[in-house]
């Protein structure tokens, strides 16, 4: 699924890139959107795409926040494994290909890209001050929860089909950090966690704004501790995949 707010200049490549893959794989599968409330043509730019590819739209009726269409686009999708995607295409496409070979080759129930970990390929880095923004976050995330993941908020993460059920149906937060509480959640369910390096390249274009809405996040993690405190968060992680797996010959480029 892929969450959108205010891509209007990118929904529709999103879409085609990531229906590419997946067709490449030879699978059936659905394209599901979560318009979050955009002010822009995004939603109506994604219903145009039903008309060639098996796409979805589902939108909120009020900016609700990333978590939120997340949680929504991952609980409406019906598929044995699920992942976000996030419109910008940060992710390389040729990922969807390796993470579903991944996915079926192992005892895996929740598969973490990741810019950090050993063998990750960031081609173009975010800022200095994001850098340091997300470390921040990190620190915090880690002093708060115990080691999750490397990197725990890139925005690609899949899941299999009863561990999202699962997880998703008990998320709560709705800001830019709900990945921390999917993964602790997922931790204090005894889901096996893998975290997988992959290629990334960062785009300019971002929702977030370290100056603005620190006090938002820092609150919001507070929060998830809160709700959490009961079920501590503490997984042992598999290795991280420090040889990449080959691509399908046929994955895009």
């Amino acid at each position: 699924m892929i969450p959108a707010y205010r891509e209007e200049s990118t929904i529709e490549r999103a879409i085609t890139t990531v229906a590419k893959a997946l067709d490449e794989i030879g699978e059936p599968y659905e394209i599901l959107v979560v318009d979050n409330a955009s002010p822009d043509s995004t939603a109506e730019i994604a219903r145009a795409a039903r008309e060639s590819l098996p796409v979805r739209v589902l939108e909120n009726d009020r900016n609700r926040g990333k978590g939120f269409s997340v949680r929504r686009g991952i609980l409406a999708s019906r598929g044995t494994w699920r992942f976000f995607y996030d419109a910008d295409l940060s992710t390389h496409p040729s990922e969807i290909a390796r993470f579903w070979e991944i996915a079926n080759s192992g005892p895996h129930d929740v598969l973490v890209g990741s810019r950090l970990a050993h063998g990750a390929n960031v081609a173009r880095m975010q800022p200095l001050g994001r850098r340091l923004a997300g470390r921040l976050m990190l620190t915090v995330s880690h002093s708060l929860f115990g080691r999750l993941t490397d990197d725990i908020f890139c925005g690609y993460k899949w899941f299999r089909g009863d561990a999202a059920d699962q997880v998703f149906a008990d998320t709560k937060a709705t800001g830019w950090v709900f990945d921390l509480e999917v993964l602790a959640l997922a931790a204090a369910d005894g889901y096996h966690v893998l975290e997988v390096p992959i290629e990334w390249e960062n785009h300019e274009d971002t929702r977030l704004n370290m100056s603005r809405d620190w006090i938002a996040i820092g609150l919001e993690m507070l929060k998830i501790k809160w709700n959490l405190r009961r079920s501590a968060a503490r997984v042992v992680l598999a290795p991280p995949l420090t040889d990449r797996p080959p691509v399908s010959p046929t994955s895009t480029g």
